[in-house]
């Protein structure tokens, strides 16, 4: 039976004692200091997004994306210090509350909201508020909103830290792609494995053909928000640009299916190796 089949194999993740993740405070608004030291230690290897409050990942967010397009170029630079509090103000309000139409609300009454890769805020928030539900509404343990950002962050760090090559690698447009799929990789994750669902032939593993059903899944869903104009992040690109962000991400977050980690990994560390001269 399936339950006899997940008990064997340990394809569902392991609850916590209580059943469910604790739920944790919400932490008091930061300040544009705070703001600027969250997004500064953001850079390092060593920064813990385990240790921040759930809340604050979506401030967390904004300012990465924010930070990225202004140190790549991606920004047309009109009231900079406008379009950075309405970008975060939508991130506190999000990150609070989880309302799309709250976050929608901030971003269209803050002075000189412009956009964030052309993205308009409100739009951006309503993307981050279902980022969340999805990544929160089956309480997984590990696959969770904290997961999300964790791997969203240390891509940044990959892109943007001094002395790693990939970010030389990269179009600006490509960092960009690498955030969101880094960001969606593992969106309404159910908690069990790509095996489970073979082995019981789920509706997932049908509609997929058995093939990576987890990580089509997680991009289909990543789509199907982008395609709603409410929640479209790329509202701003031109036709071009989107199709070449739909198709990173679609080889991005497909990478993540664990049968292709050794393959791949290896054709990266070879790119690496050749772009830093090393062969």
């Amino acid at each position: 039976c399936v339950a006899g089949y997940a008990a064997a194999d340990d394809v569902r993740e392991p609850a916590s004692a209580s059943g469910a993740p604790a739920p944790r405070a919400t932490p008091p608004p930061r300040d544009a200091a705070e703001h600027r030291a969250l997004a500064g230690d953001a850079r390092a290897w060593e920064f813990n997004v385990w240790a921040l409050d759930e809340e604050a990942f979506a401030q967390l967010i904004a300012l990465l994306m924010l930070h990225l397009s202004a140190d790549r170029g991606l920004v047309l630079v009109d009231g900079e210090d406008a379009r950075r509090s309405s970008l975060v103000e939508v991130a506190d309000r999000t990150g609070a509350g989880g309302d799309a139409a709250v976050a929608a609300a901030a971003a269209d009454d803050a002075p000189g909201a412009a956009a964030l890769f052309d993205i308009g805020p409100a739009q951006f928030g309503r993307f981050l508020a279902a980022v969340r539900e999805l990544m929160t509404r089956h309480a997984n343990p590990y696959h969770s909103w904290t997961h999300c950002v964790d791997v969203c962050q240390t891509c940044f760090v990959m892109i943007e830290r001094r002395g790693l090559t990939l970010g030389a690698l990269l179009s600006p447009l490509e960092g960009l792609a690498l955030l969101l799929a880094a960001l969606s990789h593992d969106l309404d994750h159910p908690g069990t494995n790509n095996g489970y669902h073979v082995a019981t032939q789920s509706p997932l593993a049908l509609r997929y053909n058995d093939q990576s059903v987890l990580e089509n899944h997680h991009c289909a869903t990543a789509w199907l928000l982008l395609a709603a104009p409410a929640t479209d992040a790329l509202g701003g690109v031109s036709p071009e640009e989107r199709r070449l962000v739909r198709q990173l991400m679609i080889k991005g977050i497909l990478a993540t299916d664990m049968t292709y980690h050794f393959s791949l990994k290896a054709e990266l560390d070879a790119v690496i190796l050749k772009a830093g001269g090393g062969g």
